[in-house]
């Protein structure tokens, strides 16, 4: 084989290997809002959170969301000003007894921060609607 041609089969594999790295992010959904279960959106929108990327916790909310329980907000600008704080502030979700009833997601959470334990919930509840949250009610 003639040296032009293995630099350009090393080439070659040098762009294929790059371009399947740049493909992967931990800190990125695994599935468009859309396509995904409504218990995929409820562990992306907290693994956005945990990864402290509030674009990309965001993309799973919807504009007219209602928070009630320990909150009472309605509209995505209102909910983003409430999720800052946690993002700020590094803080670690940890879901557990996911339950899905059609659009309605229940599941226990805990807060982390530094090693603290700052909260605990049992029995949230996250209503989703062509595939964004529309209500959340924090328990």
């Amino acid at each position: 084989m003639k040296p032009q041609h293995i630099w350009v089969v090393l080439f070659v594999i040098i762009i294929q290997a790059l371009s399947a790295c740049a493909g992967s992010s931990n800190t990125a959904p695994t599935t468009t809002p859309e396509a995904a279960s409504p218990e995929k959106i409820v562990q992306d929108f907290y693994q956005a959170m945990s990864n402290g990327d509030l674009e990309t916790a965001l993309t799973f909310v919807a504009e007219d969301i209602e928070c009630r329980g320990h909150c009472y907000i309605t509209g995505r600008d209102s909910f983003q000003t409430f999720i800052q704080g946690n993002i700020a502030h590094h803080d670690q979700f940890e879901l557990s007894a996911l339950r899905a009833a059609g659009d309605k997601v229940t599941f226990n959470y805990v807060i982390r921060r530094d090693s603290l334990v700052l909260a605990r919930g049992v029995d949230s509840v996250m209503q989703i609607q062509a595939g964004r949250i529309i209500y959340f009610e924090i328990n």
